[in-house]
């Protein structure tokens, strides 16, 4: 290679020699981009990686969105102290009907027979732990998350002076039920517009007398289904309605309501009681009397989210917990108050089939039943800390001396026996 003493370099070597006379031999590095890579992979974590979750972050909040969340705001949570101190009571319970029913939600208790609606659709009697009649309104195959609006879900249940049932259906409606003829009425069809508004989320029912029926409508924008963005979106778009069967008429009692569920009447029947559950209170409505058309707060800063909410066999309430939250421990939906635009971003990013198992999994696995009295005040609780035993307890049939528990997707009716 001429004068220098070069060897031409192969493509497999590296080794390049300086004149012969110098007999150095100098092994230089090999031709790379790992800084470059490196350099590369540290602007992407510290600079373009933020600025891309801030400008995707900024697009979500400020460009129109599933949801329009409003700002609330919750009081701290209370202690579990007193007659909230937590014990045992319900892990004492025993299972009926274990993978034999799902979804009970509601529960009536009549005459030794149960009364409830499964999350399949069915209006179901239950007699020593067997099912001796049903109806149903849609047609099979149901029990599906898809199939929910077109099979219904059976959800309040409450009996009539001749032994009707009147059962709210999520989508489908309100009916009149004669379960031993398997024959049944529609009184009021799911999704009619009242004041401009659907009926969208039918819950809970109550007989004030057989021609006059209150129940609410959680929502009349969000179903059943994506029960959560009710809650993220704190909107207060649910409403107490009334029914006039023999007419059909319907009318707007109370609006503005935050997730209205289970309605009670009050002992003397002059008021009803309506549990807002995303907002950890009950109200009273004045139906007679002085405040007649008038609402208060009757219980505000539950120590959980109230379902449907039942009177006891001596005249108290009794409010089961959807969730618990306590002072000292992480309350999800106390947490998002103050952050709508963290609500906003929850919504549109998390599928809606996914973010409706999202509260199951935040909440705490503690399962709790508060009983009031007719002031308001604490009388006692019923608890299972683990939640192993009677999880996620949606409304509580009283009979005296023993209890029946209902769940909106436990797969058995509980029963404790006080004697």
């Amino acid at each position: 290679m001429g004068d220098y003493g070069l060897r031409q370099r192969r493509k497999d070597d590296q080794d390049y020699l300086l004149p012969q006379t110098s007999h150095i031999k100098v092994r230089l590095p090999p031709k790379t981009k790992s800084g470059l890579t490196c350099c590369k992979l540290l602007f992407f974590v510290f600079v373009g990686l933020p600025l891309s979750l801030v400008g995707f972050g900024s697009y979500l909040v400020f460009t129109p969105g599933i949801i329009d969340p409003q700002y609330y705001s919750m009081p701290e949570p209370p202690e579990l102290t007193g007659p909230l101190a937590v014990n045992d009571m319900l892990t004492k319970a025993e299972r009926l009907m274990e993978g034999e029913i799902s979804g009970p939600e509601s529960i009536l208790l009549d005459q030794g027979k149960l009364y409830t609606g499964t999350y399949n659709g069915k209006v179901v009697e239950i007699l020593k732990n067997e099912v001796l009649r049903f109806v149903r309104w849609g047609p099979p195959p149901c029990g599906s998350y898809i199939t929910e609006p077109t099979c219904g879900r059976p959800l309040g249940v409450r009996m009539t002076s001749n032994k009707q049932l009147i059962v709210a259906d999520a989508y489908l409606g309100i009916y009149s039920v004669n379960i031993v003829e398997g024959k049944s009425t529609r009184l009021v069809e799911g999704g009619k517009v009242i004041d401009g508004r659907p009926l969208k989320f039918l819950n809970d029912v109550e007989i004030v007398h057989d021609d006059l029926i209150l129940f609410t409508d959680s929502s009349s924008k969000w179903d059943r289904r994506r029960f959560l963005h009710i809650g993220l979106e704190a909107a207060g778009d649910g409403r107490l309605l009334s029914l006039v069967p023999s007419t059909g008429d319907v009318r707007v009692v109370l609006d503005g309501l935050h997730f209205p569920n289970g309605i009670q009447l009050s002992t003397d029947r002059s008021s009803v009681l309506i549990a807002e559950t995303t907002m950890a209170r009950i109200i009273r409505y004045h139906l007679t009397g002085p405040n007649e058309g008038q609402s208060e707060i009757f219980k505000e800063n539950l120590p959980g989210y109230p379902d449907n909410i039942r009177m006891s066999s001596n005249g108290s309430l009794w409010v089961p917990l959807a969730g618990i939250r306590q002072k000292g421990h992480f309350s999800f939906l106390d947490f998002l108050g103050n952050k709508p635009w963290l609500r906003k971003i929850i919504a549109q990013v998390i599928p809606e089939a996914k973010l409706a198992g999202m509260f199951g999994q935040l909440k705490p696995k503690h399962s709790m039943i508060v009983l009031l009295d007719d002031k308001g005040n604490y009388v006692s609780s019923l608890h299972d800390p683990t939640g192993e035993v009677i999880p996620d307890i949606s409304q509580l049939a009283d009979g005296g001396n023993v209890l029946y528990f209902g769940s909106y997707h436990s797969e058995f009716i509980g029963r404790l026996n006080l004697i």
